[in-house]
């Protein structure tokens, strides 16, 4: 039980339980029972003690499903983003970067990934974990904008073909005097799939380009009403449902198109925190935090 019989009885402000219920709706399920059991012969407490406890239940377990224990702090959209949490089957590189300031270590701790062994993950230039800023965890991933990226090998886990796929992950820039490009795999000019956040002199949106053929312009190309500043940690994730594609920042939509495109194999590498069209340019300035790639699951859809 949440609290002994003893303990328990000392909290009985109303709102209180308000709180928990919002918060902790686990825990306020457990401490309205709680004082039930203790208060259950005070017929001082008993009547609206009463109401409270069905209403704890009632409220509380409609949403506990969704919400973590401990409760959160970002409103719609974290309910949003709990609903798309998981590292399941359809996890095929999961970033968590819960791991000590400095260390250059990256792991893989998808469940699906590589045939479920996991992928390999290169550290170039000086990207390395920090504990500055993290979204959860000890760590949040640096790119120090010199040449830093993180290269995976190619896998037909990056073949999306014509199913459905999410690409999420949370990001911090440092700065927008310079293009983002967070996640990219390049085969050759317009022939890709990328998520960059533009530079100020382009509005700092947010764009999702995908293609085919090489040429411009893009089959795919989403583009964010949020701005993308610096200093501010933001909630990137796209997605594949069926023919429609959907980008969202901090689990709200922001551009959605319909295009039955069938993703060639795009045979390269994929580029974290560094892409443009040869891995060698633009490079990320900022931090990343849970970056994750799902294929067959559309996380995202509304």
């Amino acid at each position: 039980m949440f609290c002994s019989k003893l303990g328990c009885g000392i909290i009985v402000n109303k709102i209180d339980y308000l709180i928990k219920i919002i918060i902790m709706p686990k825990r306020a399920i457990n401490l309205a029972k709680c004082h039930y059991e203790n208060l259950a012969s005070s017929h001082k407490h008993l009547p609206w003690l009463l109401v409270l406890f069905v209403f704890v239940n009632v409220f509380a377990l409609s949403i506990s499903s969704i919400l973590p224990e401990g409760g959160s702090s970002f409103g719609v959209s974290a309910v949003k983003q709990a609903k798309a949490e998981g590292n399941d089957d359809g996890t095929v590189l999961l970033i968590h970067s819960d791991s000590t300031d400095g260390s250059v270590v990256f792991a893989d701790d998808s469940t699906a990934g590589n045939g479920g062994a996991g992928h390999t993950i290169t550290a170039v230039g000086n990207v390395h974990h920090e504990v500055d800023q993290k979204k959860f965890g000890a760590t949040s991933m640096y790119f120090d904008g010199s040449g830093d990226y993180l290269s995976v090998p190619d896998s037909e886990d990056w073949d999306f073909g014509g199913g459905d796929f999410t690409i999420d992950f949370w990001v911090r820039r440092a700065t927008v005097a310079s293009h983002a490009y967070f996640y990219n795999q390049y085969k050759a000019g317009y022939d890709g799939v990328y998520l960059v956040a533009y530079a100020l002199s382009h509005g700092k949106k947010l764009v999702f380009n995908v293609d085919n053929d090489g040429s411009f312009p893009w089959a795919i190309s989403l583009l964010s009403t949020t701005t993308i500043e610096a200093g501010v940690w933001y909630h990137v994730a796209v997605s594949r449902e069926g023919n429609v594609w959907r980008l969202f920042v901090n689990g709200v939509k922001e551009a959605e198109a319909t295009n039955s495109l069938v993703l060639t194999d795009k045979t390269s590498n994929i580029g974290l925190g560094i892409g443009a069209w040869d891995f060698s340019s633009n490079p990320y300035y900022g931090h990343m935090d849970e970056m994750r790639v799902s294929k067959g699951v559309a996380r995202w859809t509304s």
